[in-house]
């Protein structure tokens, strides 16, 4: 299962493979990090389902991001 502890393992040879990915420099740390990261491209979702037309509300209940989301008792699958 894929878990916090566990996502580079698995995410870092994903990207390799599909050639995608980047070693960078954070400048807030100076540590090297892969990019893409997975947060990137949940950002890029976000926008896209805020450009289709879905609320704020219903995008937090896609993406599961508050307690706010959660205590409306919606799940993925209940936005739209």
């Amino acid at each position: 299962m894929l878990r916090r502890n566990n996502f580079r393992r698995v995410w870092v040879p994903a990207i390799q493979e599909a050639d995608i990915a980047r070693e960078v420099k954070n400048p807030e740390t100076g540590r090297k990090e892969w990019w893409p990261r997975g947060s990137d491209y949940r950002d890029v979702y976000a926008s896209r389902l805020y450009a289709q037309g879905l609320s704020e509300a219903e995008v937090q209940c896609i993406l599961g991001t508050t307690a706010a989301a959660r205590s409306r008792g919606c799940t993925p699958t209940a936005a739209r």
